[in-house]
């Protein structure tokens, strides 16, 4: 029957992942998603080894959780990549600081960011 596409990718339903992976292939090629894969830090191979198995996460090497944790902070912060740190300043005593410099780069339009609504706690 039929099923909202966040429900579908909720419920593991395989074929609705593979079949979306490749409608957007489809609609804005394969280059865009590999850039985008690499924009979020998503893609674990050379560009050339990619295949449909991505789809239902079927990765070369996997995905660190600092990785996953990066990629889904895109949702909470309307569509800008920032990479997930645990170190942002180190003070030290004779008052010099170290910053660790975040990168930030828009990789979904805001209006896309907001279609994911993140489970309330």
């Amino acid at each position: 029957g039929e099923l909202l596409l966040e429900e579908a990718l909720g419920y593991s339903r395989n074929t609705v992942a593979l079949k979306t992976l490749q409608e957007v292939i489809d609609k804005i090629g394969i280059n865009k998603v590999l850039n985008y894969l690499e924009d979020i830090e998503m893609l674990d191979c050379e560009r050339d080894l990619f295949n449909m198995s991505y789809g239902i996460g079927g990765m070369y090497n996997g995905v660190t959780p600092i990785q996953l944790a990066s990629a889904f902070s895109i949702f909470p912060n309307l569509g800008i990549y920032k990479k997930a740190t645990t170190i942002r300043k180190i003070e030290i005593i004779d008052d010099k600081t170290i910053e660790n410099e975040i990168n930030e780069k828009r990789v979904l339009s805001e209006e896309m960011s907001m279609i994911y609504e993140a489970p309330t706690t």
